[in-house]
């Protein structure tokens, strides 16, 4: 809960969160999601980010005093002060395989309980090493086939424990609309956008000469302000209705209004499959795309691979097709609404608000 409310509340918890303009600010913003879920159960939040700037400026935002630390994992998170419950959500290529052991353990010494919001494959740091966690909560698809190393956590594994922000909810309620053809293109990499993926869509966008296609560009609070000028160019120069979304608070209602997505593939693909949003997802780089191909079972999205890999004319054709394809669509957002639902941040915020005390 923000710093104005937060006196209110008779527990406290440390939530320790990476994000910026290379790792992106999923982990972020489901972050200020849990601690909207755990103020509703008596628990305030003090935030610790890690990363560049960008990350603590949307805590800040949030009206949260963030403390800043640097990204990954540093033994100088466990002399902040204040809190009975640790939350980490650090799990990412940037962990320091061989410190996380340490770090935990002090975490364990001066609080009195520790989550993990975890990671898949090699980034799952309970799947690494046997952490003296008392809660792991991994939300993703293929979560239950993870192999744990850590023999203390209670779990919580799959989508359902998935964080939504509450904005999502009027959205994934609503009925979809599956139009015969597709119109409106909606475009999101996310919190940054590190492969360039914004600029090879609309340069897909407009090799596409026979459509006039109405496309909103999400650009991301950790976007680098070259390209988020190179994007506006693009967008000047574009055949198409292009509206561009600074920094926009959220984009449930943008994945509402599409017809189809394009976007990376990171935390975001749940967003859309929740709002039942038909996709085409690329990933910023090879381990995105292996933690996508679980994903890809839930059959709500087609992922075409890495950014990359993946020229503007294939990509150009993947939009048309799916555009012109209002079956395969209603496919998808039936898919994607059966997969979660927004309670994911109340599942996970009770049991986080039991080892608070």
């Amino acid at each position: 809960m923000p710093e104005d409310e937060a006196r209110t509340m008779s527990r406290t918890a440390l939530i320790r969160a990476d994000g910026g303009r290379r790792l992106g600010m999923g982990h972020i913003k489901r972050c200020l999601a849990l601690a909207a879920a755990l103020a509703d159960e008596g628990v305030s939040c003090t935030f610790a980010c890690g990363g560049d700037d960008t990350a603590a400026e949307l805590v800040a935002a949030a009206g949260y005093r963030p403390v800043p630390v640097a990204a990954g994992v540093e033994e100088e998170v466990a002399r902040l002060p204040g809190a009975e419950v640790v939350v980490l959500d650090i799990s990412h290529a940037g962990t320091f395989a061989d410190a996380v052991g340490g770090h935990v353990a002090g975490l364990a010494r001066r609080y009195a309980a520790v989550a993990v919001i975890d990671g898949l494959l090699h980034q799952c740091l309970v799947g690494r090493h046997d952490l003296p966690v008392d809660l792991a909560v991994i939300p993703y698809a293929a979560a239950t086939e993870q192999p744990i190393a850590s023999t203390r956590p209670r779990l919580l594994l799959g989508p359902e424990f998935f964080i939504l922000d509450r904005a999502y909810a009027a959205f994934t309620a609503a009925p979809r609309e599956i139009g015969g053809h597709g119109e409106r293109v909606l475009v999101t990499a996310g919190g940054s956008d590190p492969a360039g993926l914004t600029v090879k869509a609309l340069d897909a966008a407009q090799s596409l000469n026979e459509r006039r296609l109405e496309i909103r560009i999400a650009i991301g609070p950790a976007f680098d302000p070259d390209s988020a000028t190179a994007i506006a160019g693009a967008a000047r120069r574009s055949r198409h209705r292009v509206t561009l979304l600074d920094r926009p608070e959220s984009l449930a209602r943008h994945m509402a209004w599409c017809d189809v997505a394009i976007s990376a593939s990171g935390l975001t693909k749940y967003e859309l499959a929740a709002t039942g949003t038909p996709a085409l997802l690329l990933s910023i780089d090879r381990d995105h795309a292996a933690f996508n191909r679980p994903f890809e079972g839930f059959a709500t999205a087609r992922h075409l691979g890495v950014v990359e890999a993946v020229s503007a004319p294939s990509l150009a054709g993947a939009l048309a097709e799916l555009l012109d394809d209002a079956p395969s669509r209603a496919k998808m957002a039936a898919a994607g609404r059966a997969m979660l639902d927004t309670g994911g941040a109340r599942r996970v915020a009770t049991p986080v608000a039991g080892l608070a005390g």
